[in-house]
């Protein structure tokens, strides 16, 4: 038998440990009237023992919550009550004139890897095989998967995707700075619990 995820959330931050505790014991009444008692493996909220509580840190975001409940549970013991934002932000006209650049580079590398020639032959410099161009519609040679491109071509094609991943960093920079200001704006009033740990399945 295995172990999966389970968790919910509670749309206020609750810090007393018997209202905790009183949340816990609905959502395990409401597991077992929803999957029928299975002998200990149910795969939800019967199988967890009890809840901890870690409120030393307050999570930006529902994912990051997540995983740090997932990281400090396991199958058989307690789950973990935490405190995260609760923020929903929205793309920012830097963001998008971004995710366009990166969408269009994209789109210029895929056709750097099309093989346009309708003669001829393009020689491996993986395998040495030399390939009749009209039987090939990317660049990538099909006996040992390596690349057609010319040298120059090569070149080209690495500088476009470090440039690609430099805007995606940039991009994240961006969203992560838009979110703490989100955040930092709206203060407590977002704040939810979020219960999450492992059950047995």
């Amino acid at each position: 038998m295995g172990a999966c995820d389970v968790y919910f959330t509670i749309g206020k931050q609750v810090t007393s440990r018997a209202e905790l505790e009183g949340y816990l014991k609905k959502k395990q009444e409401q597991d077992r009237e929803y999957n029928g008692h299975q002998e200990g493996y149910s795969g939800d909220f019967q199988t967890v023992d009890g809840v901890k509580t870690d409120f030393s840190k307050l999570f930006t975001s529902f994912n990051e919550a997540l995983q740090h409940c997932l990281d400090n549970t396991e199958k058989w013991g307690d789950a973990l009550a935490v405190h995260y934002h609760d923020v929903s932000v929205p793309t920012s006209k830097q963001e998008l004139k971004l995710q366009e650049r990166i969408k269009n580079i994209y789109s210029g590398l895929e056709q750097m890897r099309l093989v346009k020639k309708t003669s001829g032959f393009s020689k491996c410099s993986g395998c040495g095989s030399r390939l009749a161009n009209t039987k090939l519609k990317r660049k990538v040679c099909p006996l040992c998967n390596g690349s057609l491109l010319t040298e120059r071509e090569e070149k080209t094609f690495a500088k476009k995707k470090a440039q690609v991943q430099e805007l995606e960093q940039k991009l994240v920079a961006i969203r992560k700075l838009n979110r703490e200001k989100a955040i930092a704006k709206l203060g407590v009033k977002n704040v939810k619990t979020l219960i999450a740990g492992w059950a047995a399945c």
